[in-house]
């Protein structure tokens, strides 16, 4: 055997390699490969996946998502063809004809997209448009608005629409007016349907009939949520009622689909409705709306606030004793619908405080409440509205009865919440206190709207704001005038708010990173350092600016480069912005699409070439330019209407992935090549020098008559407007010892006026024969008065009277030498020349006789209004009984028509009134009375009179000091229509009486001065204890029995006041005069003449020891030049008053009368400052203000232009260079009263007959 030396292993690999060998050798040779590279990675967003892309996107906003699309074509498809996207974007048609043979439609014919939200507005439509079966498969959502469509187009329209999910059909008269049915029963047939129709709105429709709606609801068997807001108002009422009762019927067919009714101005839907709805027992809504008008009876409310926890059974009746009472419709249809998730109550009058807590009772769901201009509700009304948990969106706008407190305790309370839109509008009592805790209680606001709202929104409350709100989206801060730079950017804030240890910290508004929509229109003291400092919002969308003032170039040129988003900004009435601003906007801002700069003086024809050149698509305003010439774009007789493109506007819905709401209405087309501006037709004088008439009347009537005078300087139409009968019957002419003669001024002068004189006073006239200024004027004169004319004769008076038919209103006053030059003639001779005559006065005359009442009675048959006051003092004992006997005669004569008496401050006995009470008949709205002589104490007259005359509406027994309890209790008890009731000097009024007061629901005036007898414990019982929104004057002057923990029951209870006195009261301080300020915003008189305690620290509300309200660490003080409409102010002895107060808080733009003799502390820095910031002052008393110099009295001559009275009474340090700048400056003044200023020159009352104006020439 054979041994190899390589194993068999070997030998078959060598085979195997061999074999392989030969292949090679037989194939051809092949080059080697190269290897191949690895694939390319690449990274960027360009490249992230489709699912991340689309994630990204659905962070930012619509007009992002569209700037996004023209990066990449990937980006567009991201941006357009993802469904959600594309659903949110509304294409809207606007003024186009609706036809597939013009453009836009025509092009839109041929598009790759598809529209799942249309809007059509103002279009016509011609025919059957191939539009809708192309695109109709896609429409989910489609508004037709204002449109010229048939019947036959709107079904067409529908039936090619087959998915559409909601239907709005918005003032459509001439569809419904020109839709006929040939059968009745037509309408309820339809050879289609839409089921997934759940949403049809019918708004603005008022020729909408029983068979339209049968015929559109047809076509929504699955309808869920349905909206008829605004309709039938022009319509017949039995065709309303018919309306009415169709809808009803039909809401009780789908009861359990319907999910929201909104019935927002369809003022038919009445109580009735509302009973209807709450019989519906399978009825069980998410969102109401309605506007409630009906008045729900007194005694359902006394039922509701005696029981409030009573329940309505199933036949919608309250059970109360025996018989049952029927529950009000509104009130059942809350009682039932305990499911509401949405209430609109907007513009309800009957809303009251007992229907908000039965909402807040019986709809713990809510989460959206709306109740502007709900003007009854009160403090009551909202006081539970802080136990709606779920509370989203609140609206309390308008609502001016509710107070600072209430909103405080009852809509704001202590605990954080959801809400995110708050809605306080035009409330003019909400404080910054309440914002501040607004700001703390409400982090996740997202819209704020504080609308002329000035108290609250402060630099203090705005720096809150900023750093509690950080989501805020939306911040309407319209006519928030206390605004400035300060509280936007945190500069220079006088008070910080925030201080944590000795760290204070500001807050600029960029804070607020996700703001969307700023108001500030009307802010006028904002100016560029706000701009350039607080307004670097990369979301800010939407800016107003208009009316502020201090804006320019500087803060423009910033706020276009650090707000790059915007596309609304209106700057109208901005006095400094120029070209340049229009540059820089409309160069930095590519997004720019409405550009209002109406009423901007300084812009040129250079701004239209700039907005050309930079602009692609713009929507302008430039109303009333001075400076620019109108190149006729879009206008004129040779400009044809332009193509219009589709209009697109970006609208999102409420997603709940994403809550952001935004919508975007682009009015105008847009393409790259062509530049549309719309200057609205030929130009329009706009202005109030052009407001019609009426408009302008109707503006005039809220001015006094100082300011309408001065208004009338201002151009002839508004010097027409003074013309007006109502306000030339308020302007008296006072002829002031001169002479009635032609020939002479100022009769001269004022027979060649052209105006006419309703109301005329003579004071110590002579009279020189016949003057034809009674022909000339006689016709319109409606009242005048006779005050001591000593050559006044009865001649001349008939003389005077016959030649005035219309007079309403004859006066004498003082006029004793008349009625002894008069020798009185038999009645029977006694011509009645004055037939108009409404009312005859007697004042402060003794010397008249019976036969001068008689004629004087009869020459005015139809006289209702009798005056004799302050008469018959004079005189014997007989003589008085004869002449008060004569007037009970004349008063049982004239018992038909007399309607009021005034003998105040007049002689006469408790006789007189029995008998006065005796006359049968006679029933008056209006009497005075003054009683000076002992009365009995059993059954006084006073008592009969007030028994008798049950219908007063009107009372003024000033000084009548016989005047009990018992009489006060009777006042309370038979007078229940009393609306004024003066007790001043009634001594013996005890708290016993003036209880009684609390059964006056009606009373506006109070008068309880002198009734030093009265206490706290009788006035709360009185006013106080309950609430009286009408009440607006108060006198309480010289009352020692009240103190200072009445006056924050009266500022709680009397919100309303225009009126108050308190002149030496003790319980004015500091303390009680800061709760003035605070709650009593609309006072217009204000009078603390002798309050000695009060100081500087309680009229500025600066260094009180003790803050007027105090919760947790906030406190807040409040200074008296917070009552903007105060027009009068007495602080006459209140000498610890200094400068500190005038320069500080002496603000006022409307007052007219300021009193502060003997304010010893008074000097020359406060007088000046006062002169400056007070311009509206007539009258000023500086008596015994020992500090006023030559320098104070010169600063007021300069200052008030409108300066007529000008007390100076014992000055010592006055000279002649005051009288010599009175002359200088002030040429409006006619009273001047110097007496006691020795160091006045004896040649001053020569010097101040230069004065042309000056009445009285005082004697040193």
């Amino acid at each position: 055997m054979l041994t190899l030396p390589f194993s068999k292993q070997n030998i078959e690999q060598e085979g195997h390699k061999n074999g392989i060998e030969e292949v090679t050798k037989e194939l051809p040779k092949i080059a080697p490969k190269e290897p191949t590279p690895e694939p390319e990675v690449f990274t960027g967003f360009n490249y992230l996946p489709m699912e991340l892309l689309l994630k990204v996107m659905k962070q930012i906003s619509v007009d992002d998502r569209l700037a996004c699309g023209q990066t990449c074509h990937r980006w567009m498809e991201a941006a357009h063809y993802y469904l959600p996207f594309s659903q949110r974007i509304v294409y809207k048609f606007t003024n186009v004809n609706f036809t597939d043979y013009e453009p836009p439609i025509k092009n839109f014919l041929g598009a790759f997209r598809i529209f799942p939200r249309i809007a059509i507005k103002s279009c016509t439509f011609y025919g059957n448009s191939q539009f809708w079966p192309l695109f109709g498969a896609h429409v989910v959502e489609l508004t037709i608005k204002n449109c010229l469509i048939k019947d036959t187009e709107l079904l067409y329209i529908l039936e090619n629409v087959p998915n559409l999910r909601q239907l709005k059909i918005e003032q459509c008269d001439e569809l419904f007016r020109s839709w006929y049915f040939e059968k009745r029963n037509t309408c309820c047939e339809s050879h289609f349907v839409l089921p997934d129709l759940i949403d049809v709105s019918l708004t603005n429709n008022d020729f909408l009939d029983e068979l339209h709606f049968n015929k559109l609801m047809t076509l929504a068997p699955n309808i869920a949520h349905l909206d008829l807001s605004n309709c039938f108002k022009m319509i017949a009422s039995h065709r309303r009622v018919a309306m009415v009762e169709h809808i009803m019927r039909f809401i009780n067919m789908h009861q359990f689909q319907l999910q929201t009714l909104k019935f927002n101005g369809t003022l038919a839907i009445d109580d009735i409705c509302l009973s209807t709805l709450s019989m519906i027992d399978g009825l069980s809504l998410e969102t109401f709306s309605m506007t409630f008008c009906d008045k729900i009876p007194a005694a359902i409310i006394d039922l509701l606030r005696r029981q409030p926890d009573l329940n309505i059974t199933q036949d919608l009746e309250w059970k109360v004793g025996r018989h049952p009472i029927k529950a009000p419709g509104f009130i059942s249809f809350l009682v039932r619908q305990t499911n509401l998730v949405h209430l609109d109550l907007t513009s309800s009058l009957g809303i009251t405080d007992e229907v908000m807590e039965l909402i807040t009772t019986c709809l713990p769901k809510l989460k959206t409440l709306k109740l502007r201009r709900c003007i009854l509700v009160t403090d009551d009304g909202i006081m539970n509205i802080v136990n709606l948990e779920r509370l989203e969106v609140l609206d309390l706008s308008n609502c001016y009865r509710i107070s600072d407190h209430a909103m405080y305790r009852g809509v704001i309370g202590r605990k954080v919440k959801n809400l995110k839109e708050l809605y306080l509008c035009e409330l003019p009592t909400l404080s910054d206190y309440s914002l501040i805790q607004v700001t703390l209680n409400y982090e996740m606001l997202q819209v704020l709207d504080l609308s002329n709202s000035p108290n609250a929104a402060t630099d203090a409350t705005m720096q809150y704001i900023n750093y509690y709100l950080v989501s805020l989206k939306q911040l309407n801060l319209y006519c928030c005038t206390k605004l400035t730079d300060s509280g936007l950017t945190g500069i220079d804030l006088a008070v910080k708010p925030m201080i944590t240890w000795d760290h204070e910290e500001t807050f600029p508004l960029d804070r607020l990173f996700k703001l969307r929509s700023l108001n500030l229109i009307g802010c006028y003291r904002i100016s560029d350092l706000s701009l350039q400092n607080a307004f670097k919002l990369a979301e800010l969308k939407e800016l107003h600016l208009a009316r502020c003032y201090q804006v320019s170039e500087n803060g423009i040129s910033v706020l276009s480069q650090s707000a790059k988003a915007l596309e609304f900004i209106d700057i109208s009435e901005c006095p400094l912005v120029n070209d340049n601003c229009i540059e820089m906007l409309t160069s930095n801002l590519k997004r720019l699409r409405t550009l209002k700069v109406n009423k901007c003086p300084l812009l040129t024809n250079a701004c239209l070439e700039i907005i050309g050149r930079n602009c692609s698509y713009l929507k302008m305003s430039i109303e009333s330019w001075f400076n620019l010439h109108y190149y006729g774009f879009g206008h004129g007789e040779d400009c044809d209407y332009y193509d219009e493109e589709e209009e697109e506007s970006e609208e999102e819905e409420i997603v709940h992935q994403e809550p952001i709401v935004e919508v975007d209405d682009r009015e105008f087309p847009f393409h790259d090549d062509v530049f549309y501006i719309n200057l609205k037709g030929p130009r329009v004088r706009t202005g109030f020098d052009n407001l019609p008439m009426e408009i302008l009347l109707n503006v005039f009537r809220f001015l006094n008559s100082v300011d309408r005078d001065s208004a009338a300087l201002t151009c002839k139409r508004w010097f027409d407007a003074m013309g007006y009968r109502e306000f030339l019957d308020e302007v008296c002419f006072h002829f002031e010892e001169v002479s009635i003669c032609d020939g002479t001024p100022p009769i001269a002068l004022f027979l060649r006026s052209f105006r006419h004189f309703s109301n005329i006073k003579l004071t110590r006239v002579q009279f020189n024969g016949y003057s034809e200024f009674w022909d000339v004027f006689g016709e319109n004169i409606r009242e005048i008065t006779f005050c001591n004319c000593v050559t006044l004769t009865k001649s001349k008076l008939t003389m005077i009277l016959k030649r005035l038919p219309f007079l309403e209103c004859l006066v004498l006053e003082e006029a004793d030498e008349f009625f002894k030059t008069w020798t009185p003639v038999e009645l029977k001779r006694i011509e009645p020349v004055c037939r108009c005559l409404r009312k005859l006065a007697l004042r402060k005359s003794n010397a008249f006789t019976v036969d001068h009442l008689y004629y004087l009675v009869a020459i005015g048959p139809n006289i209702s209004a009798l005056e004799i006051s302050k008469c018959l003092k004079q005189i014997d004992a007989p003589t008085r009984v004869k002449i008060l006997t004569t007037i009970l005669a004349i008063m049982k004569m004239r018992k038909k028509k007399l309607q009021s008496v005034d003998f105040s401050y007049t002689m006469y006995d408790d006789l007189f009134l029995k008998q006065f009470a005796e006359i049968e008949n006679m029933s008056l709205s209006q009497i005075s009375l003054s009683f000076f002589e002992r009365a009995p104490i059993k059954d006084p007259g006073i008592i009969d009179i007030l028994r008798c005359q049950s219908a007063i509406v009107h009372l003024d027994l000033s000084s009548f000091l016989n005047l009990t309890d018992f009489a006060l209790i009777e006042i309370s008890t038979s007078l229940r229509m009393l609306k004024t009731l003066k007790l001043n000097g009634c001594w013996l009024l005890t708290d016993f009486g003036v209880e009684s007061i609390y059964q006056l629901d009606r009373l506006q005036v109070l008068d309880l001065s002198d009734c030093d007898k009265i206490s706290d414990r009788g006035f709360m019982k009185a006013i106080v204890d309950k609430r009286r929104d009408c009440m607006s004057q108060l006198y309480l002057s010289m009352l020692p029995g009240l103190t200072d923990s009445v006056i924050l029951k009266i500022c709680l209870t009397l919100l309303n006041l225009t009126v108050i006195d308190f002149c030496g009261s003790d319980c004015m301080n500091d303390t009680s005069v800061q709760f003035l300020f605070c709650y009593l915003k609309c006072l217009r008189i204000l009078r603390l003449n002798g309050c000695v305690k009060i100081s500087d620290a309680g009229l500025t509300g600066e260094n009180l020891p003790v803050a007027v309200i105090e919760i947790w660490d906030t406190q807040t003080t409040f200074s008296i030049s917070e009552l903007r409409s105060l027009q009068e102010l007495q602080l006459s002895g209140c000498f610890k008053v200094t400068d500190f107060t005038l320069t500080h808080s002496f603000r006022f733009r409307e007052l007219r009368e300021l009193n502060l003799a003997h304010c010893v502390q008074i000097s020359e820095p406060g007088i000046e400052a006062m002169s400056r910031n007070c311009p509206a002052l007539e009258q000023i008393d500086l008596s015994d203000c020992f500090h006023v110099n030559d320098k104070c009295v010169e600063a007021l001559a300069k200052n008030l232009l409108r300066l007529r009275s000008l007390k100076l009474v014992r000055l010592p340090l006055i000279t002649g260079a005051s009288v010599d700048a009175l002359v200088q400056y002030a040429k409006g003044l006619r009273y001047l009263y110097i007496r006691g200023c020795n160091k006045i020159p004896k040649d001053a009352p020569e010097r101040l007959r230069k004065i042309a104006t000056l009445r009285n020439i005082p004697k040193c």
